[in-house]
């Protein structure tokens, strides 16, 4: 069955399909599942809730029913409706019981705070359920349990995991995703609070520059602030041929912002590519993109025509050095290194 969420760009197909299906079989619960799911991730709760009743009463009566109804309680916000059915189920059934009425518990437990025993569930149905039946998803729940109870190598190996279980592009995404959403408030925190950046900072941000290359090539659209972000998380790790290769890619997209060719120059000066014929390259096209909007790109612009005066400097070529420093002056009159180089 298709997915719309791991494929929006056939959302109207999907619902058109599943829409002109009812039509021939108002009892198909294949197309009433799958329009109450759909209606319900839309935030339709209403209409979600109208297709699922009529699931409920064209289904056989049956454990799946047990349990699928268990999970839109869940889902629905009705915890303890969720809770009790799930229960019941489990001392009736015993060793025989569905593991997923487990993972119901789990979640259902973790919503209302009780986290350590949402964690208990989820091992139980990990334990219980067959390889083949676990997903990603299942992986991503044990990454958020092991964060809210501060278990950080068990959160690392469960994302790893559900990494190595999502298949489809989508799936990899929403890891990814998932994986920034738990790492970056950490490395927020830890910059506010001026952590060492060798010793703590860093093995917190070599995991979020992991998950923004992942998070970029994975998503569906993905904009210049996800490919910066891509770079950026590279260049704090002084990862500069990842960030290279980021802000390569950015040059190419967005060739009429500086920010691409400025961080390619910056990765074979600064971050020991040691290629200046790169690097004065790049610094160059900076200088001419920025030159024609000061305003918005003065800061690289700076930087840029500071790092080619350098070089000028070093080949003692003082004319070609002023030339620079006068540009500099046309938007920044009162910059002191640009005015001494002009009264050399």
């Amino acid at each position: 069955m298709y997915n719309f969420e791991t494929d929006p760009e056939n959302e109207t197909k999907y619902v058109n399909y599943l829409s002109q299906a009812l039509q021939k079989d108002p009892k198909f619960l294949p197309a009433l599942y799958d329009l109450f799911y759909y209606n319900f991730k839309k935030g339709n709760k209403a209409k979600a809730m109208e297709y699922f009743e009529k699931y409920k009463a064209n289904a056989d009566k049956n454990k799946d029913l047990e349990y699928t109804i268990a999970n839109v309680d869940y889902n629905s916000g009705n915890l303890q409706s969720a809770i009790t059915n799930s229960e019941k189920v489990i001392a009736r059934d015993g060793e025989n019981i569905d593991p997923r009425f487990y993972k119901i518990l789990s979640r259902s437990y973790i919503e209302t705070g009780d986290t350590s025993k949402g964690a208990d569930y989820l091992k139980k149905f990990l334990s219980k359920v067959k390889k083949e039946d676990i997903s990603y998803g299942d992986y991503l729940e044990v990454a958020k349990i092991s964060n809210k109870l501060k278990d950080e190598a068990s959160q690392k190996d469960a994302l790893n995991t559900a990494l190595e279980l999502a298949k489809e592009k989508g799936e990899k995404y929403y890891v990814s995703k998932d994986a920034i959403a738990l790492y970056k408030p950490v490395v927020d925190s830890l910059e506010a609070a001026k952590a060492d950046e060798a010793t703590i900072l860093k093995p917190y941000r070599t995991e979020l520059a992991k998950w923004n290359e992942i998070y970029y090539y994975n998503h569906f659209k993905p904009t210049n602030v996800d490919l910066y972000n891509f770079g950026l998380q590279n260049i704090m790790i002084d990862n500069w041929a990842k960030a290279s290769e980021a802000f390569t890619l950015y040059s190419t997209k967005y060739p009429d912002q500086v920010i691409g060719f400025f961080n390619i120059a910056e990765a074979n000066l600064e971050g020991g590519l040691n290629n200046q014929e790169i690097a004065e390259l790049n610094y160059n096209k900076v200088v001419e993109i920025g030159m024609a909007n000061t305003t918005d790109n003065g800061y690289y612009l700076t930087k840029a025509l500071s790092r080619l005066i350098g070089y000028d400097l070093k080949r003692n070529d003082i004319t070609k050095a002023k030339e620079r420093a006068a540009q500099i002056l046309s938007y920044d009159p009162t910059n002191a290194s640009a005015l001494a180089l002009m009264n050399k």
